[in-house]
């Protein structure tokens, strides 16, 4: 009796623990979707019906969350539960009707076969992945920042993509493109094309270019690391690359195109960035600039002298000058 009583309270406290534990799993990643666990990984495959009952308010807010090991009493519950792993959110085929704002943390989301309308604003995210998707701008207002893609992300990968804005806008303007800021941007197979008032602006710590076009009316790459493989910059207007660790090697095409401040005399011409014709470039430039720095230092050597002169003259009275220059003439 003793034996069956207490395999009757190990089932009971098993089956406890295992309610407990799928109920701390559904309030930590929410309820967008389908929660598959594997051995690795955590996985949630969001679904249409439940990212409207669960995030549509006045715009789509979705808020996306893994397993936070770095608070030590969420840290407790997650070794209990031995859910210490990788979480995925996996938006396949969404269509956001309005302006989406994300915020997330400890996870990665995944934006597949989407469809954005007016704007995607991230809060601040671990890692986000666009592939495939739509995106329709047909205004200027954003809920949030100045482009239809801005905000702040830890690691950003676009990969075959066409950020390009699906609506034919007839009349007005829009100011789609991106804004953001990140530690690693990866763009490939990939076109981005802001337009109208938009521009495309990114600032990294590193950023991997491979076999995609990035355009706009303005491109501005800020980055201590470029690496470009098959990728052209182009530009309307201009093209600003800052890059600290002077490692960028690739194509750009635009009016004037500025990198790591010396202008490279693109004259809207197809030209490849050529590290060693930078800092021959530059070398130009600062031997110039001590040039001139040289002829002004010169100039104002000899407006000092005339001024010295002149001062002496002036000092002089006028039958003094007379004879001196009687008695010169003698």
């Amino acid at each position: 009796m003793s034996k069956i009583t207490e395999n009757l309270r190990k089932k009971v406290k098993f089956k406890t623990y295992n309610m407990a534990r799928q109920e701390y799993l559904e309030g930590v990643v929410g309820k967008l979707g389908i929660i598959v666990e594997e051995d690795d990984k955590i996985i949630i495959y969001a679904t249409q019906r439940l990212v409207e009952k669960n995030c549509k308010k006045v715009f789509n807010e979705l808020s996306c969350d893994g397993m936070n090991t770095y608070y030590e009493g969420s840290r407790k519950l997650i070794e209990k539960y031995k859910l210490n792993k990788p979480v995925y959110f996996i938006f396949d085929g969404i269509v956001f009707d309005n302006f989406t704002t994300l915020s997330s943390n400890f996870c990665s989301v995944i934006f597949k076969n989407c469809t954005f309308n007016n704007g995607l604003q991230v809060f601040n995210a671990t890692n986000v992945t666009l592939e495939n998707n739509k995106y329709i701008n047909w205004t200027d207002f954003y809920g949030y920042g100045n482009s239809f893609l801005f905000g702040h992300i830890d690691e950003l990968t676009i990969i075959n993509d066409e950020f390009v804005n699906g609506y034919d806008l007839k009349y007005g303007k829009t100011k789609f493109g991106i804004n953001i800021s990140a530690n690693k941007v990866n763009i490939i197979n990939s076109n981005l094309c802001a337009e109208s008032q938009g521009q495309i602006s990114i600032s990294t710590k590193e950023i991997s270019l491979v076999h995609s076009t990035i355009t706009g009316p303005e491109v501005y790459l800020d980055s201590e690391s470029i690496k470009s493989s098959d990728t052209i910059l182009k530009s309307d207007n201009g093209i600003i690359i800052d890059n600290k660790n002077n490692d960028f090697t690739g194509y750009v095409q635009a009016p004037i195109v500025i990198y790591n401040d010396v202008d490279l005399n693109a004259a809207n011409k197809v030209i490849a960035v050529n590290v060693d014709d930078v800092n021959l470039k530059m070398a130009r430039y600062e031997l110039l600039q001590k040039l001139c720095n040289l002829r002004d230092y010169c100039k104002q050597i000899n407006e000092n002298k005339v001024d010295i002169i002149q001062k002496q003259l002036n000092s002089q009275s006028l039958s003094k000058v007379l004879n001196e220059k009687r008695f010169g003439e003698n």
